[in-house]
């Protein structure tokens, strides 16, 4: 009875340590029914599917520090003027700074802000407006000037 206890005991061991590698819980478990001593053997040979939260760290880090060429399509550095690989020169204006604004700039005396998905904010009177594009908010300018 004891030996049957001990058995169960080591499957359930190596389906933990599996699931804690990142592997089947299930399949490891009854591959530690069939192989108990084997399968825990072979589980720290097997190396874990998940990588290192330090890893996924400095790959989210590494994407908003990012930009893709328009030209050959290659991520280089978001703050870079010329890119690495083609050469192609990046528009200062087009620069994405902090919290998605490209640029910050005055039409008709009126100052507006510029965002990456291309809408338009702006301070009119003493109203903070939005607009869907440039477009559509020089011509409420127009209008009221």
């Amino acid at each position: 009875m004891e030996f049957f206890l001990a058995w169960i005991v080591c499957a359930f061991i190596c389906a933990f340590v599996a699931s804690s590698k990142g592997r089947s819980f299930v399949g490891w478990f009854f591959l530690g029914l069939l192989l108990p001593i084997v399968s825990l053997l072979a589980l720290i040979a097997v190396p874990s599917l998940r990588a290192p939260a330090y890893i996924e760290k400095e790959q989210r880090q590494a994407a908003r520090d990012s930009k893709k060429c328009p030209e050959c399509a290659e991520i280089v550095r978001r703050d870079a003027k010329v890119c690495r690989f083609c050469g192609h020169r990046f528009n200062p204006e087009r620069l994405i700074f902090s919290d998605g604004v490209v640029a910050q700039k005055a039409y008709k005396g009126i100052p507006y802000t510029l965002f990456d998905d291309r809408h338009v904010e702006a301070n009119v009177g003493d109203r903070a407006m939005k607009w869907p594009n440039t477009n559509a908010f020089k011509s409420y300018v127009d209008t009221i000037r």
